[in-house]
């Protein structure tokens, strides 16, 4: 086993026990229930055509791109909350990336000035991806938490909230496993300290490959003894209640969080400028917008260069992947052309310079020569 697939599986451990601590607490457990697509408003955009034979919507190993967001997390005792407790949340996701089991742990600690509603304190904060599923299980981890106000764990939250927040798309995986050690570390001693209690927690997996389905949609984990789906209803991202579509009304009768499973719309992913290739693009670009020796020569290698990262990149579908390299030869021809144009315009018109130009660009030409 690897050094880095020793830290994953180390880390998939961690989380594993800390959440057998937190469901040792004397709570009732509390099972998630999925609202129902056409009680959703807007309703997600749907998967591409043609539609699954079985007719059941799900993510598609190697086609999907799977975001994981935390729509609402909402305290019914909102007065509590802030002037005499902190609340926290740590999120985990479990998941394939580069051949290897990925661990990547979120801790937020929700502020009072952020300007939501009363009892609101989290609004739509990406958990997780965009990130190509490549199959195999998929396991997340919710868990809520409240500390005093006041408590010395207040600080060592903002610090390991900070840390959590710092990670870039693109990180190095070496790099990425170290933060998120550290944000496993700091939770772990947050759950540790006195003052710190456990409010909800769900740790679920996922598994195409015995039978489940890993499907679009949204979920809520209520404290609440067996909600009935029906009676509930996203709009505008808020979970609402009511016996009809014309008679609902904000859900506020108990502590929730609302979160969504999310497949990127068009199978595409919207951030590529992020990810590590982008500086062989520019390099790329650069080197075509010149028209001088050597220049042409340049931008293909580099292009070359971003299209053997892209077809071996986790973080790219292979049918966006193959799509982008066309596209970006296309574009870099078309910057050569428009060079080319331009320098032709500049040509001097006196027939003794050109020649001089000549001779200047063959001497180029052997100068390159291997």
């Amino acid at each position: 086993m690897s050094q880095i697939a020793r830290i994953y599986e180390q880390a998939r451990q961690r989380i594993g026990a800390l959440y057998g601590e937190i469901r040792a607490e004397p709570r009732r457990p509390r099972q998630p229930i999925e609202i129902p697509p056409d009680q959703v408003e807007p309703a997600a955009p749907r998967p591409p055509s043609p539609p699954p034979a079985d007719g059941v919507d799900r993510v598609e190993p190697f086609k999907d791109y799977l975001s994981v967001v935390l729509n609402q997390l909402f305290l019914a005792e909102a007065r509590q909350w802030f002037a005499r407790i902190d609340p926290t949340v740590l999120a985990t996701t479990e998941f394939l990336y580069d051949g290897k089991t990925r661990t990547e742990p979120v801790v937020v600690g929700p502020r009072k000035d952020e300007g939501l509603p009363a009892g609101t304190v989290i609004r739509n904060m990406p958990v997780f991806g965009p990130s190509p599923y490549r199959g195999g299980g998929f396991c997340f981890t919710f868990v809520l938490s409240q500390m005093q106000v006041g408590n010395v764990a207040r600080a060592l939250l903002e610090v390991v909230e900070a840390t959590a927040r710092a990670v870039p798309t693109g990180l190095p995986i070496a790099d990425y496993t170290k933060i998120g050690g550290v944000v496993l570390d700091g939770f772990e001693r947050l759950a540790g300290l006195a003052g710190v209690e456990p409010l909800l927690a769900l740790r679920e997996t996922i598994n195409p490959d015995a039978g489940q389905v890993l499907r679009p949609g949204r979920f809520a984990l209520i404290d609440q003894d067996d909600p009935d789906p029906r009676r509930f209803w996203v709009v505008g991202d808020t979970l609402m209640t009511g016996p009809s579509r014309d008679r609902l009304a904000p859900f506020r009768d108990a502590d929730f969080i609302l979160y969504q499973f999310a497949a990127a719309p068009g199978r595409k992913r919207h951030d590529v400028e992020a990810l590590p290739f982008q500086r062989l693009w520019l390099a790329a670009l650069d080197a075509a917008s010149r028209a001088t020796a050597g220049a042409w020569d340049e931008a293909k290698a580099n292009l070359a260069a971003m299209a053997s990262a892209i077809t071996t990149s986790p973080d790219l579908t292979w049918d966006q992947g193959r799509a982008l390299i066309r596209d970006r030869r296309a574009q870099l021809v078309a910057v050569h052309d428009d060079a080319k144009a331009n320098a032709a315009a500049a040509e001097p018109s006196d027939p003794e310079a050109r020649q001089l130009a000549a001779v200047e660009a063959e001497i180029s030409d052997i100068l390159r020569l291997p």
